[in-house]
């Protein structure tokens, strides 16, 4: 984010508690933000206790080597998709003895980055790399409604140092009967792949299609969509997103199977959603989620 200042043009490059203690705010449009430079965002959203939502999809941080606090005590989120952030560059290497030495750090840090987030149920890490992280002390403290986790390759595992509650124990959407996560008061998981935890303690029955397979045909340029059966659902539903909206397509399908229109445009990039309606009630917010993204051949 460029600023001028005394005639010069100049890139924003620390962002460390722009917002912190903020307690009133409840909304936050951070859409014309340039982060690019940005490499500090410590405790950026620190004590917005009445924030109620937050779009960071936008965000560039690639760059970043501070995040330790900046989501600790945002009270009021429910839901936090951070999928798009880089996490890469957290103490790399070529600041390890500037401040390992200088200031006596000794671990890579994501202390209490989630911590106090007491009404968040949804969290999307799936694209945090932690390979040079040491430190996760208090990563998800008092997160006690956290019930959704997603994580990626490049999460290997969380400690139980990072206090991920526990109490009946966490489990795959792939085989929620089995749990993963030890019999500790928190969590430790040993991550490999893709994969969404569900905490076992709350309903641990899908409602939104899992295990999305695309299959191409180059010939009709079309694409066949196939999916996990929801136990309990009686329709499916498929909606792609263009123009910037959510446009339903069908919601009449009945088996586990979809395959577009023919001739679709070769080289276009369409995301795709494919909700289940349980017991009347369509499940449209993991659907969005669990989108997968498709392009024409």
């Amino acid at each position: 984010m460029p600023i001028w200042w005394n005639g010069y043009l100049y890139a924003v490059t620390n962002m460390h508690s722009m917002f912190k203690n903020c307690s009133n705010l409840t909304s936050l449009d951070l859409s014309g933000f340039d982060t690019s430079k940005v490499t500090d965002m410590y405790a950026m959203f620190y004590g917005c206790s009445s924030l109620t939502s937050l779009d960071l999809s936008g965000f560039d941080t690639s760059r970043v080597i501070f995040m330790d606090d900046m989501f600790r005590d945002c009270s009021s989120l429910t839901e936090l998709d951070l999928s798009s952030f880089d996490t890469s560059k957290i103490y790399p290497e070529v600041y390890k003895y500037l401040w390992q030495n200088s200031l006596g750090i000794t671990g890579y840090s994501m202390n209490g980055m989630f911590a106090g987030c007491s009404n968040l149920t949804s969290l999307d890490l799936s694209s945090f790399d932690t390979s040079n992280i040491t430190d996760f002390s208090d990563m998800f403290a008092d997160c006690n409604k956290l019930r959704f986790l997603a994580l990626g390759e490049n999460f290997k595992a969380i400690p139980e140092e990072a206090a991920l509650v526990n109490k009946e124990g966490w489990v795959t959407e792939n085989d929620p009967e089995k749990v993963v996560s030890g019999d500790g008061e928190y969590a430790i998981i040993k991550n490999n792949g893709k994969n969404i935890y569900i905490r076992f303690d709350y309903d641990t029955k899908l409602t939104y299609p899992t295990n999305i397979k695309v299959e191409y045909s180059a010939k009709y340029h079309q694409v066949r969509f196939k999916w996990d059966k929801v136990e309990g659902a009686d329709r499916y539903g498929i909606a792609v997103y263009l123009a910037g909206k959510w446009r339903i397509q069908t919601q009449n399908i009945t088996d586990t199977v979809y395959t577009s229109p023919k001739n679709l445009t070769p080289g276009k990039t369409y995301k795709v959603a494919i909700a289940a309606r349980v017991n009347g009630k369509w499940d449209t917010a993991n659907a969005v989620k669990n989108a997968v993204t498709v392009t024409i051949k």
